[in-house]
């Protein structure tokens, strides 16, 4: 995918490296030739590229890909959402941490606060090299300080709902799909 932040790779694989392997080599240059695979990011990466190029592709096999929607991201819905680390019950007296991973026996594993602080703790601006970190410079725009503005404060959770609608009319692939037979290119 383009990202403004992380670059054109979307142009780069279908422009320059898939023409180019279909030129050095030989393989049958048809779409029912041409099949996707991936697994977590790389299941998004491959059901992405078939919902955005079904002419293209001949069809995909993604496994546990990342969000295709973000309503939930880790545990988090960023479009209903107002706090990434905390929801309040109705009558406003309750905060409850949102969950970001559990065990197999259902004990919580990290919260999304715990989650969100280890990735702070390695690294400032995105820089942390774990997975929040990478998804918030793919899906994100750019920030006014050069890095890529983020869906949240790590810091006490708040979202932004300017960056959550952002990655909703750019990366949501089920926003995206409603409009798959009308529109011809993507992101919007």
């Amino acid at each position: 995918m383009n990202s403004v932040n992380v670059g054109p790779y979307g142009d780069a694989i279908m422009q320059e490296l898939i023409p180019e392997v279909e030129k050095r080599f030989r393989v049958m240059r048809e779409p029912y030739a041409r099949v996707l695979s991936g697994g977590s990011t790389g299941g998004w990466e491959s059901l992405a590229l078939q919902i955005l190029h079904p002419d293209f592709f001949g069809g995909t096999w993604s496994s546990c890909p990342d969000s295709v929607t973000f309503t939930d991201v880790e545990g988090i819905n960023i479009y209903k959402d107002t706090n990434a680390f905390y929801t309040v019950n109705a009558n406003g007296w309750l905060k409850v941490p949102t969950i970001n991973s559990r065990e197999v026996n259902g004990q919580v594993r990290q919260t999304s606060e715990q989650r969100n602080h280890f990735e702070l703790v390695q690294g400032t601006k995105g820089r942390s090299g774990e997975q929040l970190d990478i998804w918030s410079a793919v899906y994100g725009p750019l920030g006014a300080d050069g890095y890529f503005q983020p869906l949240f404060n790590k810091r006490p959770g708040e979202i932004d709902p300017k960056v959550a609608q952002y990655w909703r009319d750019n990366y949501d692939l089920l926003e995206y799909l409603p409009d798959w037979a009308t529109t011809p290119w993507w992101p919007r």
